[in-house]
């Protein structure tokens, strides 16, 4: 039986250190808030779901999660695997670790492969399938990049890489996925009640359709990014129908 509160064993920290790589300033936070904290107790979850916070700190069960901040998966010798996901602070200021598969993990554990998004950098195939990405970029006026969003549509995951950082921030798919549709105005309820159909259609759907997509779903994000210096390409403008008709007699 796990008692609580306790300190993150060996093994676990070196799962978390492994997807909050301290070169980016993002990880880095939260990988030391996680070094200082202490396990307060499970989450809804259960077994290793752990909520991360300071001594006599208390668990409210009926928070719901919050964004993630990295994830990573791992297969281990023996034939196991292993899944950690790390969040922001929820309202009461926990921090939530979550593993899944093999549980409790052991101290002499043996992983002999993994992968993670935290690495990820524009160019590279998708950490998990090793398949090529739909990449977007946004830059500034001056074409600097900012940002570059990235669409896996074989593992149906979506994430923005911030060139400033380094930090690979995951995009929640459902709300992307909405605000594509609603951009391309689509209205076929199939569609709009199904958010993994964005990826079977991905190649319909141009880069300005997608960059104003993302940014639809910043502005109500409860993780946003700094839209503030983003310029948009201009719109192509589509001739109107008496124009072609001028056009033609031309």
């Amino acid at each position: 039986m796990i008692h609580f509160p306790r300190s993150l064993t060996t093994a676990e920290l070196e799962f978390v250190r492994w997807i909050l790589p301290a070169e980016c300033e993002t990880y880095r936070l939260a990988l030391e808030r996680i070094e200082n904290d202490i396990i307060v107790g499970e989450g809804r979850w259960g077994h290793g779901d752990l909520m991360m916070g300071n001594q006599g700190a208390e668990l409210d069960l009926s928070l719901g999660m919050a964004p993630v901040v990295a994830y990573g998966e791992c297969h281990t010798r023996g034939g196991g695997s292993i899944s950690i996901s790390v969040h922001d602070p929820n309202p009461d200021n926990l921090i939530e670790v979550q593993f899944s598969g093999q549980w409790p993990i052991p101290d002499d554990i043996e992983v002999t492969s993994g992968w993670t998004y935290s690495y990820w950098k524009p160019g590279m195939p998708c950490p998990a399938t090793g398949e090529i990405v739909r990449e977007v970029v946004l830059t500034d006026s001056n074409l600097h990049p900012l940002y570059t969003l990235a669409i896996s549509t074989a593992k149906h995951v979506v994430w923005l890489h911030h060139h400033t950082t380094g930090f690979n921030q995951m995009i929640a798919v459902t709300g992307f996925a909405d605000e594509v549709f609603r951009t391309h105005q689509i209205r076929d309820a199939k569609l709009v009640t199904q958010p993994a159909k964005m990826f079977e259609t991905l190649a319909e759907y141009s880069d300005s359709d997608l960059r104003h997509a993302l940014l639809e779903q910043n502005s109500i994000a409860s993780r946003k990014f700094d839209a503030g210096k983003i310029a948009l390409p201009p719109e192509r403008v589509k001739p109107s129908i008496i124009g072609k008709l001028f056009t033609r007699h031309k």
